[in-house]
């Protein structure tokens, strides 16, 4: 990809987000350049990745050094509550008021990441308007096996302690 090395050629300071370093075959000069570049600049950039850096496919011992210098911190699966309030924080900035038992619902059957609670929010808020209905238990069992479907696992459960939905 020619984009990280146009961005090291352009300079400034202005922070910068390069995602999933480890899987999407970036261009290692251009990340070597974007990395010498936001060091001289003091420009800050934020690497993900799902490996640590000694695990990532780079042939050049340069990048991985200088990738290897910076600060590495991991995000550990998230508990429940965190997920929670991810539902909680995704559908307030989207002005959607859906029934704590239905988040409640969503955590105990979904997989596991932040990247999922972003998605099932997604979904969810594409569905209900299209069903011309509010998020329900109904949006959040269909948003759930949709995303099964997607990821070829198998269909959570249908049990539900709340009301049915009107």
């Amino acid at each position: 990809m020619d984009d990280l090395e146009i961005l090291a050629t352009r300079g400034g300071r202005t922070p910068l987000v390069v995602e999933d370093v480890d899987r999407l075959g970036y261009d290692e000069a251009g990340l070597f350049h974007l990395l010498n570049q936001s060091m001289r600049d003091q420009r800050a950039i934020l690497l993900t990745a799902r490996e640590e850096v000694a695990h990532w496919p780079l042939a050049t011992d340069d990048v991985r050094s200088r990738a290897g210098r910076a600060t590495a911190f991991s995000l550990e699966m998230t508990d429940d509550i965190q997920l929670s309030q991810m539902f909680v924080k995704l559908f307030g900035d989207r002005q959607i008021k859906v029934d704590p038992r239905i988040i409640g619902y969503l955590v105990a059957r979904m997989e596991r990441s932040t990247e999922e609670v972003a998605i099932l929010a997604d979904l969810m808020d594409r569905l209900a308007p299209a069903k011309g209905t509010a998020i329900t238990r109904s949006i959040a069992a269909d948003a759930l096996d949709r995303r099964a479907v997607t990821r070829g696992a198998v269909q959570h459960e249908q049990d539900w302690d709340g009301p049915d939905d009107e």
